[in-house]
Parts: structure tokens; C-alpha cells; sequence
């Protein structure tokens, strides 16, 4: 199982925009001019990698892409945008920037998610002239990204904080440090399940160090106030909590079908219920099978579109294979 605090810190990510001198940004680009750039850097893409073109991929399969965060929806949209894959790194190509090469750990891994991104990085600026002046930095589309060009972000999961009606408080003294706060699928998302992104709102002035610091420290605060607020709830209502824990157990284990939406609500309450000592670890990664629930996940496994109620029992069939290890510890 991954390092994931309890699970309130479910994956880490890691994301470095660059783009490259005397290359206007994307959205600038003529089709004539992509092509030209494609058959200057495909070659540096060789070794174990697999380069999908997004005029190539069906709906659906840009979707899965999507959904597990190896592209992103402005990427899915651009005709001319391409991504390299190898393991957890992904880089996209022509999306806002020429590159954005990103990385994903599960569970709270961000040195290493950026350890991954990094390397990466170093190996195409050895081989190309990147956009950068000394003042500044590096040259990015959004002003955001200018300097280092460093995304960093976790995925935190925070019901109780939620439920305590503390979270509004909390985020605000998190954007005061310079913390932005999204959907789980970034930008633009909404929040699902009391599940959020955290990560560092620009790099402008900051280097790769302080940005993973500051990340990693709001990470570990709102783990530990989330944990806490987990622990007083249980406290408070020993009873209440514990069946409502064993209920979400039972509607994965006993229902015919589910909804994406259902199925999410009762697995996050399963991992709060581990959490806490009244459940036992089935040594299942939670947050990853709620991934592979979702419903391009699942069509894709299955080969072909579903209907909502295929979708359903298919769903439920893939819970009921990995939860036979969860039950009360009491």
C-alpha cells in the first residue's frame, strides 16, 4: 500500500512546462509548423515510450487518458496535440506549452513523482534549446508557470473537515501561502466526494525546492487536521460513525449496480473508516480501484460503450472482486 497519511494524501503529481526557443507558443502554431516540431523531437521519444496523437484517438480512449490524468481536456481538444508515455510520465506535447512533462506517484510521493519529471526534463534540454531569459526564467503561456515552470500537487481526500464546515476556513489560509485548491481533475474541475488538488499557485521567484516544500507542507497540515477531525467525529459518535462506516461496506459488498457517483461516495467512506482503526486494510489501494471505476475505464476494459445499466453492474462486479478483506476490526 502506498504512503497515502491515512488515506488523506492519495497520489502526488509532479508537472514542468517548457517550451522551446524560437518556437511560438502552441496556439500560435500553423499545422505545417507541428509537423515540423513532431519530426524534430519524435526522435527523442524512442526508448520504451509509446506517443498517442490525439487526432488519432476515439472519444473514449481520450477519455481514459483524461480520466487518470495522463492528458488533460484542453490537451484532448487540440488537433495537433500528442502525448509520450512511459510508466508514471507522461509528456504532453503542444497542449498550452510545447512540453508538459509530468509525473505521478500514488499515495504522497512527491519527491519521487518529481525525481521522475525531472530526469525527464534534463534529458530533452540536452537535446533542445529551451525559452528562458535571466530575468525571468523560464518562459511559459500562463504567467503562472514563469520561472521554474514547476507544478507540484497532491490529491487529498477531506469529508470531515468537509462535514465539520471547517474546510472553507482552511483553504482560505492556504491561498494566503500562495496554495491553490482545485477539482481532483484540475483546473476548471470540480471537487468529487470531498476529494481536492492542492498544489503551489505559481513558480514565479521560487525555485524547484521551494515549491515542493511548500506543497509537501500544506499536504502534511491538512492530513493532520483532516485525520484529527476524523478522530473527533468518532469520539463524539462511536456508534453512529461505525455504522455508517459498515453500511458503505455492505452497499459495495450486496448491491446488484452502481453508479460512478454511489460507488465513490461509499469508497471514500471506507477509507475513512480504515483510517481511523474501524475497518481492516483489506491491502487494497482504494483511491486506484475508485480510478478504474470510472465510466471510460470501465468501457474501455470491457471493449466497447456501455449502457448506464451495464456500465452499473459492471462496476459493482469489479468492487466485489477486490473488497472480500474489509470488515469491522470490532
Amino acid at each position: 500500500m502506498p504512503n497515502n497519511l491515512g488515506y488523506t494524501a492519495l497520489s502526488s503529481r509532479v508537472r514542468i512546462a517548457r517550451n522551446v526557443e524560437g518556437l511560438a507558443f502552441p496556439h500560435k502554431l500553423t499545422n505545417e509548423q507541428a509537423e515540423a516540431f513532431y519530426k524534430r523531437v519524435l526522435p527523442l521519444f524512442t526508448s520504451g515510450y509509446e506517443v498517442f496523437f490525439m487526432a488519432e484517438l476515439s472519444a473514449m480512449e481520450k477519455a481514459v487518458l483524461s480520466e487518470r490524468q495522463i492528458i488533460s481536456t484542453r490537451l484532448a481538444e487540440r488537433k495537433t496535440g500528442a502525448v509520450a508515455t512511459k510508466g508514471n510520465l507522461s509528456v504532453m506535447m503542444l497542449e498550452e506549452d510545447a512540453f508538459r512533462i509530468c509525473a505521478i506517484e500514488r499515495g504522497f510521493h512527491l519527491t519521487e513523482a518529481y525525481a521522475v519529471a525531472a530526469e525527464a526534463e534534463r534529458t530533452l534540454a540536452s537535446k533542445l534549446p529551451f525559452a528562458k531569459m535571466p530575468e525571468f526564467g523560464y518562459l511559459t503561456a500562463s504567467f503562472l508557470n514563469v520561472g521554474a515552470g514547476i507544478r507540484a500537487s497532491t490529491t487529498v481526500l477531506l469529508p470531515a473537515l468537509t462535514k465539520a464546515g471547517k474546510l472553507k476556513s482552511v483553504l482560505a489560509v492556504l491561498d494566503e501561502e500562495g496554495i491553490a485548491v482545485r477539482g481532483v481533475l484540475g483546473e476548471g474541475s470540480a471537487s468529487e466526494h470531498a476529494l481536492y488538488q492542492i498544489s503551489n499557485a505559481h513558480s514565479y521567484g521560487r525555485t524547484d525546492a521551494e515549491v515542493l516544500l511548500g506543497v509537501k507542507q500544506a499536504t502534511l497540515d491538512l492530513a493532520n487536521l483532516e485525520l484529527a477531525t476524523r478522530k473527533d467525529a468518532l469520539n463524539e459518535n462511536p456508534k453512529g460513525e461505525r455504522e455508517r462506516f459498515l453500511s458503505a461496506v455492505h452497499s459495495l459488498s450486496k448491491s446488484g449496480s452502481l453508479s460512478y457517483s454511489k460507488a465513490m461516495q461509499y469508497l471514500t467512506t471506507v477509507m475513512e473508516g480504515v483510517s481511523v482503526g474501524v475497518l481492516t486494510d483489506g491491502g487494497v489501494d482504494l483511491y486506484e480501484l475508485g480510478l478504474s471505476l470510472r465510466p471510460a475505464s470501465l468501457a474501455l476494459k470491457r471493449g466497447k460503450i456501455l449502457s448506464q445499466a451495464e456500465e452499473n453492474e459492471f462496476r459493482m462486479a469489479v468492487i466485489k472482486e477486490n473488497l472480500e478483506g474489509y470488515q469491522s476490526q470490532n
